[in-house]
């Protein structure tokens, strides 16, 4: 299966996936991280989602800028 992960700094990444939902009825293979919103590093988040992926599957990741600290 893909999965779609939206990721950015601050709550952008929520924001493109409530978007989404305007016009998708079906999101359950979208998720978003949204990076430096508490104290939470974005690499504890990355690896708390990938943890959860088995390995068969696809993930196609999403991010707001382009080689910033997100990817």
């Amino acid at each position: 299966m893909i999965k779609i992960v939206l990721a950015s700094h601050g709550r952008m990444a929520m924001g493109v996936y409530d978007t989404l939902q305007m016009f998708c009825a079906d999101l359950k293979h979208v998720t978003y991280i949204c990076g430096y919103v508490d104290d939470t590093p974005i690499e504890s988040q990355i690896e708390q989602y990938f943890a959860k992926i088995p390995k068969e599957d696809e993930v196609l990741v999403f991010t707001d800028l382009l080689g910033g600290s997100v990817n």
